[in-house]
């Protein structure tokens, strides 16, 4: 009953703004072009993660696996970028980029991220042969870590890191990076969030 009580109220929300249903709400703010990329139990998400998020509020997806939930989060990155702000897409590990680069792909969003990881070799996923994703190397991190909030210069448009980064690094714990995350401009997307509160060893953080 809960979930029918959201649904509707989301859908009195997306007619309100003049929009048929949810899926052509979920289309418009999110710019994604197929209008088959999420099913209808994405697309209900998502709205409602969008009206959460217009109105001030988060929404934690509790979807067992195999629902798509890598598509639900790409779609809100996606709304997010449209919306002109500056996702930062958190993950248990680095190895996961890739997956949440193919979610992106396969909905059909292009992203550029700003990633905080040093410590990779290969490349990204990428469905643009001409185009790969790398992590920043050592020299680049060190100097680029302390100063860096994208700007756009280099097209970067979302931030990519791990909750072992947020945890230890020096970057996050700089002051002015984590008064610049503060800022409204920035909003978290956590994946694996059941993660957070556990180092590398899976011991409960204070």
């Amino acid at each position: 009953q809960p979930t029918k009580n959201a649904l509707k109220e989301v859908s009195k929300y997306a007619k309100a703004q003049g929009f048929k249903d949810l899926r052509s709400f979920v289309m418009d703010k999110t710019g994604i072009k197929n209008p088959n990329a999420l099913n209808d139990i994405q697309v209900d998400s998502v709205a409602m993660a969008i009206r959460n998020l217009e109105n001030g509020h988060g929404l934690l997806v509790g979807d067992q696996t195999g629902l798509g939930k890598g598509r639900q989060a790409g779609a809100i990155i996606s709304y997010l970028i449209k919306s002109g702000k500056i996702p930062v897409f958190v993950t248990e590990n680095n190895g996961l980029y890739d997956d949440m680069l193919r979610d992106l792909n396969d909905i059909g969003v292009d992203v550029n991220p700003f990633v905080t990881n040093n410590t990779r070799t290969r490349d990204f996923f990428t469905r643009d042969s001409n185009k790969k994703y790398y992590e920043q190397n050592k020299a680049w991190q060190e100097e680029d870590q302390m100063k860096y909030m994208p700007t756009k210069q280099d097209g970067q448009n979302v931030i990519f890191t791990t909750y072992s980064q947020m945890q230890g690094t020096k970057f996050f714990k700089d002051n002015d990076t984590l008064i610049t995350l503060s800022d409204d401009k920035y909003v978290f997307v956590f994946d694996e969030s059941h993660k957070f509160a556990t180092d590398s060893k899976g011991n409960t953080l204070d």
